[in-house]
């Protein structure tokens, strides 16, 4: 077995770590509901979870977004396949991992996609996505250097932030609800959707520090879509995985797709 990257996929040797289409779901966390402990037994449960929860097309209508999961949980491939995927249909997005934004510009840690990212600023009123990638990563030296990635991402924008929604993604257990919320407003400020929220908390004279951006956890994964990664890797037969998952009552060890790999390589 081999792994590429912190939170990827692992896939045996010789076969492509491609993204497999699961609709993942995500649910809402609030403020109160975000210690590490109440999230990762998030994990443990039944998952029957089906198609409740929001959908990327709800998690996009929010300018500033946190996508906190478990590593292998498939963070990563999500937000590098949303990115390529508003591109074709025509949206400006980009997807930039906050490590690189530790010690590069925007436009060096973007790569080829430094040149889109010109030619989208030159234009007078157009909107764009970045998927930023793994706040854990960027904090692997000092929790500063997240506040430098963000200032970075902030700095490449320049007064083109405004109208920028951004994603993030992080690992539960790196972060920080209250710091690290009040870093991105202080670093990365005027979002449209958090300014129409300032000012309806300044009306109702609620103090801005509780205005919150959308928190989400990616939800665990259910039997269907197990069933479905399973299917679209070829490990084994599907109903015989799922009924073995049942006998052993293991589901709560099936809950990403890293866990799906490890038990379909044993």
């Amino acid at each position: 077995m081999r792994s590429v990257g912190d939170d990827s996929i692992a896939v045996k040797e010789g076969t492509a770590a491609a993204y497999i289409d699961l609709d993942r779901r995500f649910r809402r966390i609030e403020k109160e509901d975000a210690s590490e402990e109440a999230i990762f037994e998030s994990y443990g449960g039944l998952a029957a979870f089906g198609d409740h929860g929001l959908t990327w097309d709800d998690v996009l209508k929010h300018d500033r977004v946190v996508i906190l999961g478990e590593p292998g949980s498939g963070k990563t491939y999500e937000l590098r396949e949303r990115a390529r995927l508003m591109s074709l249909q025509g949206t400006p997005a980009f997807y930039v991992r906050l490590d690189r934004l530790v010690h590069e510009s925007l436009d060096a840690a973007l790569d080829g996609d430094g040149v889109r990212l010109t030619e989208w600023l030159r234009r007078p009123r157009a909107d764009h996505v970045f998927f930023a990638d793994s706040v854990d990563e960027s904090k692997l030296r000092s929790t500063n250097d997240f506040l430098t990635a963000i200032g970075h991402l902030a700095a490449g924008l320049g007064d083109r932030l405004a109208r920028a929604k951004i994603v993030f993604s992080s690992r539960i257990s790196d972060w920080r609800p209250d710091t690290d919320e009040y870093a991105l407003f202080e670093c990365l400020p005027a979002g449209r959707a958090i300014s129409d929220a300032r000012k309806t908390a300044e009306s109702a004279k609620v103090p801005a520090s509780e205005v919150k951006l959308l928190t989400v956890r990616l939800e665990p994964l259910d039997r269907a879509r197990v069933g479905r990664f399973v299917a679209a890797r070829g490990f084994c037969d599907v109903d015989a995985f799922l009924r073995s998952l049942d006998e052993a009552h293991a589901w709560p060890f099936a809950r990403r797709p890293l866990d799906i790999n490890a038990l379909a390589d044993v």
